[in-house]
């Protein structure tokens, strides 16, 4: 905050402005611009996705020349923020300027936790296992006969419960993570590589129609006498049959990033946790028309093909990623955050929900949002 040394006297052109430090509060003096000082309120708490631009602090884009001898000291209100998050159990920093991204799932009225799939096809897994030794003991000890078709469903339960438990596990967002960990200065120059890329963006549309078929279904009819018999009957069914398929790209002649640069604080943690998004928007007024014209132009043309008619939008990015792991320190990695780790603790040892949770707690999370504009 800047006080005029002479109160009673008014704010001259070149006169002395004494700068007090917030951390000691000794004055420091300079000549200060020539254009008087108007003090702007501090707010505190402002909210999510406000600029924050203080007094102290040049306007983004503005160059800023701060005199030699006066320090700047002003409080980024984030910062208040991610001390906040830092006490719950997912830390989120902000990686990207003027952009701080925030993620509560719900089901209903309940907050779910960011393993809540996890936990429950872990517990299912466990459950089936000790079903079927349920099952056998029972088996052994009674031996009758719906002891013996219980543990034959049990027996059948597990492979298939085990087998949807892999997927889930080879899906999911921690062996995403895993599979693109890359040091820090490999992650920054995979951005900037992204921001440098052109993007495609186009349409895609299918026709089609369903046609009714016939086949022989052969099962087995037991008479009144106990004596089974092989019999035929014809049956009709119905099948997708796709007539005509196109896809056509969006044609613009130059395209402009507008994501931001990655700040410092992914240098903060040692192991970040990157969730990437993308968006493309167009340029100006003429870009939007054309984008239109050139979509209702392919509708029309492929619209009235067949009986039916299916269309979409695509948007891609080469080499785009939705999540990478980012490693400051390779000699401070966990020895265990690698992929081979969370299979073994998770198809071995059955501890899939234990091991993401351990993740979260040596590391933090972070988004970075692509943001492409195109013009025709």
């Amino acid at each position: 905050m800047y006080f005029n040394a002479d109160s009673s006297a008014p704010l001259m052109e070149n006169a002395p402005i004494i700068d007090y430090q917030v951390d000691n509060h000794n004055p420091v003096l300079y000549n200060s611009a020539p254009v008087p000082y108007n003090p702007i309120p501090y707010n505190p708490s402002p909210y999510i996705g406000q600029q924050y631009n203080p007094a102290s602090a040049p306007y983004i884009g503005e160059q800023y020349n701060q005199p030699p001898n006066a320090p700047v000291v002003y409080i980024d209100p984030q910062s208040d923020l991610q001390q906040k998050k830092e006490n719950k159990d997912e830390v989120q920093i902000q990686i990207q300027p003027s952009m701080f991204h925030t993620e509560e799932r719900y089901w209903g009225c309940f907050k779910l936790s960011p393993h809540a799939r996890a936990l429950f096809f872990n517990t299912l897994v466990l459950l089936s296992l000790a079903l079927i030794i349920a099952a056998g003991t029972l088996f052994g000890i009674l031996g009758t006969d719906w002891s013996k078709y219980f543990l034959i469903g049990a027996g059948v339960a597990v492979p298939i419960t085990y087998i949807v438990y892999i997927i889930e596990i080879m899906c999911s967002s921690t062996v995403s993570y895993l599979r693109n960990l890359l040091l820090v200065e490999d992650i920054v120059t995979h951005i900037n590589r992204i921001r440098d890329t052109a993007p495609s963006i186009g349409f895609h549309c299918e026709c089609y129609h369903y046609e009714t078929r016939t086949r022989l279904v052969s099962y087995t009819h037991t008479d009144s006498n106990g004596r089974t018999h092989l019999r035929h009957r014809t049956e009709t069914y119905q099948v997708k049959v796709v007539s005509h398929a196109e896809s056509e790209r969006f044609h613009y002649k130059k395209h402009n990033d507008k994501s931001g640069i990655v700040t410092n604080d992914l240098l903060k943690y040692n192991a970040t946790r990157i969730d990437f998004t993308k968006q493309w928007s167009p340029g100006d007024a003429k870009t939007l028309r054309a984008y239109q014209d050139q979509l209702n132009n392919f509708r029309r043309r492929n619209e009235r093909r067949d009986t039916h008619f299916n269309m979409g939008e695509t948007f891609d990015i080469p080499g785009y990623s939705e999540k990478m792991l980012a490693i400051v320190d390779l000699n401070k990695k966990s020895y265990f955050l690698t992929v081979g780790w969370c299979l073994f603790f998770s198809l071995v040892l059955l501890q899939s929900w234990t091991y993401r949770v351990w993740m979260d707690r040596v590391s933090v999370k972070a988004k970075y949002h692509f943001n492409k504009n195109v013009y025709v």
